[in-house]
């Protein structure tokens, strides 16, 4: 059975608003099951909402009868993924709650995310910020889109990047010198600084590629099942995507837990050409 890109994803907005409010509901008296042997402590981050959501979202796909394969990302808790088609053509990935530790300890700043793939290629993929009540998406073919929770049944908006601050970098992961050659050109933030550093001042995630809040982002060993998917919506919504030295992104799929060594995402191409220069000296 073929799946129609657009009515797919368009039919689980409402899982992605249901999964949100129960995050927000439960947030403030979460347990959290932090994993084993994991040094990154965003990594390590784990609570009964990310298994809870991830249930959520099986059930309904199998509910559904939707020919997907399904492939969360707290694989090794699933109840059901023994009951998804395992030679499907299309693999929907999940991130449950993406910024768990924010998520722990009480900050707005995480979202669930979802991602379909068709062979190597990402055909669409949703990003719901649940304490912002928005939901960013595209679809292949169509371009990108986002949408208010309180519209959820009404109207979408397509999905520009012009808005976006015009001279701030996120990076995650990135080597001194590469920080530092990016820091003679823009004002850089780095998910390492609240690492060292929680503050409850802290305002900026990953996702702010997508609200406008960063002109672009720097990160090595990016996941699809997160990164990946941000990335992708921002480049159908004009922006730009390429390794750091420019070149188009190998596919996912292709490397070990489906982490690619380098991404950049800049809002435009100018913006794309600035961070380039940078980073060759």
């Amino acid at each position: 059975m073929p799946i129609e890109y657009g009515r797919f994803i368009r039919s689980l907005l409402p899982t992605f608003i249901a999964a949100g409010e129960y995050a927000l509901a439960v947030q403030s008296r979460i347990r959290s099951r932090d994993k084993e042997g994991v040094r990154n402590l965003f990594a390590a981050a784990l609570t009964d909402a990310d298994l809870s959501i991830q249930t959520l979202f099986e059930v309904t796909l199998l509910g559904e009868r939707i020919p997907v394969r399904f492939a969360p990302e707290e694989a090794e808790h699933s109840l059901n993924l023994r009951y998804f088609p395992p030679d499907a053509e299309h693999v929907f990935w999940l991130d449950p709650v993406n910024g768990t530790r924010f998520y722990r300890e009480g900050f707005p700043h995480f979202d669930v995310i979802g991602t379909l793939t068709h062979g190597p290629d990402i055909v669409a993929a949703v990003v719901y910020l649940p304490a912002f009540g928005r939901a960013y998406y595209a679809i292949a073919g169509e371009g990108a889109f986002t949408m208010l929770q309180s519209s959820l049944l009404g109207e979408e908006s397509p999905l520009t990047t012009e808005q976006s601050q015009a001279n701030r970098l996120f990076l995650e992961g990135c080597d001194p010198s590469t920080e530092q050659q990016l820091r003679a050109q823009f004002d850089v933030v780095t998910i390492e600084e609240y690492d060292r550093h929680p503050t409850p001042q802290w305002a900026l995630s990953a996702h702010d590629m997508l609200t406008g809040n960063i002109a672009g982002v720097a990160k090595t060993n990016a996941p699809l099942i997160d990164w990946g998917a941000m990335a992708w919506i921002v480049e159908q919504a004009g922006g730009i995507v390429s390794t750091f030295t420019g070149g188009p992104i190998p596919s996912y799929l292709d490397f070990p837990e489906q982490k690619i060594p380098q991404l950049l995402v800049a809002r435009d191409q100018e913006t794309h050409e600035r961070m380039l220069r940078a980073l060759r000296g």
